[in-house]
């Protein structure tokens, strides 16, 4: 018999763009707790150098309570390409 875990979501939030990419940290502060994002929807900034390819989107940042809202966002231009 196989044993099948099911992955409900505790908390969703709405990008306001495609996400291919993703990285979340926990933060704590003023009496909030939520996550920051950092998400692209260009799948591969983090490549090897042998792979890398120029970006389809740009990186961006966004700031979320446990409860959805959103408290910021920023969205990077193309002279900054840093990876995530």
């Amino acid at each position: 018999m196989v044993d099948v875990t099911v992955l409900n979501p505790l908390v969703q939030f709405n990008l306001g763009s495609p996400m291919r990419q993703c990285r979340a940290v926990p933060f704590r502060g003023d009496g909030m707790r939520g996550l920051i994002l950092a998400h692209c929807d260009f799948p591969n900034i983090d490549a090897h150098a042998r792979y890398v390819r120029y970006p389809t989107d740009t990186l961006k940042i966004s700031a979320f309570t446990f409860g959805g809202e959103r408290l910021w966002a920023v969205g990077y231009n193309w002279k900054n390409l840093g990876g995530l």
